[in-house]
């Protein structure tokens, strides 16, 4: 599995939609998905925007094992920087309750859902009781304190606020966290075989595979992956 892991991570990475800057955003792959954390001061629509162009979504925290893999990820997002004065920053993640949704006191998620699709989750960790009002769409962030490394802090709180509005992305919103789903995580297509040939340029190994996003269904406890190369097309 850390072969495959390590293999997943190489591959990602080498996709040009998906080339990491050290100070702004930092990936952290699983063998089942790969989570990246991202520095930027967006309204939670325009966060999953970004994360959907890229054939993602805002992350879930469905299970403690995924909020790990998250924790990970902006770990090594906030370790390039100065540290920072102790403030609390948050960052998007894709649970939202639309408007005209009233709360759920009695449910895990409050009456929240997975931008990615449902509301089953087996984790919940609430910063504090979400607010009942049904007229406003709510959405969820990450809490942490920017001036310690996530590692060596309990796992961030959900806090739930208003989604924010271009230019006014919200109270204390720092970034964002995207998730990445694969089937046939190593398709064999050679998609760049005209391309290169028309430009005379040798294909690598890397550039023989290509990913295959799986938008809708990002459901870990329920989904099984295979890390399986294909065969010419």
């Amino acid at each position: 599995m850390a072969t495959s892991t390590s293999l997943l991570l190489l591959l990602f990475l080498s996709q040009p939609w998906a080339g990491t800057h050290a100070e702004t955003e930092a990936v952290v792959c699983t063998g089942t998905a790969c989570y990246t954390a991202h520095w930027g001061k967006l309204n939670a629509a325009e966060a999953q925007l970004h994360c959907s162009k890229n054939g993602g979504n805002l992350a879930t925290v469905r299970t403690e094992e995924e909020a790990q893999h998250i924790q990970r990820a902006l770990a090594q997002l906030l370790q390039p920087r100065v540290p920072l004065a102790p403030r609390m920053g948050k960052f998007w993640i894709g649970l939202q309750r639309e408007k005209g949704k009233c709360l759920q006191p009695s449910l895990p998620l409050k009456g929240f859902s997975w931008v990615s699709g449902g509301e089953d989750t087996f984790y919940a960790n609430w910063h504090k009781e979400a607010k009942s009002s049904c007229i406003f769409r709510r959405c969820v962030s990450l809490m942490l304190d920017l001036s310690l490394s996530p590692l060596s802090s309990p796992l961030p709180k959900w806090s739930e606020g208003p989604c924010g509005t271009p230019g006014s992305p919200g109270s204390n919103i720092e970034g964002f966290v995207c998730k990445f789903s694969f089937k046939g995580l190593l398709v064999y297509r050679k998609q760049k075989a005209k391309r290169e040939e028309k430009e005379k340029k040798p294909q690598s190994a890397a550039d023989s595979y290509s990913w295959v996003p799986e938008r809708a269904e990002s459901r870990a406890m329920e989904n099984q992956y295979s890390l399986t190369p294909g065969t010419d097309c």
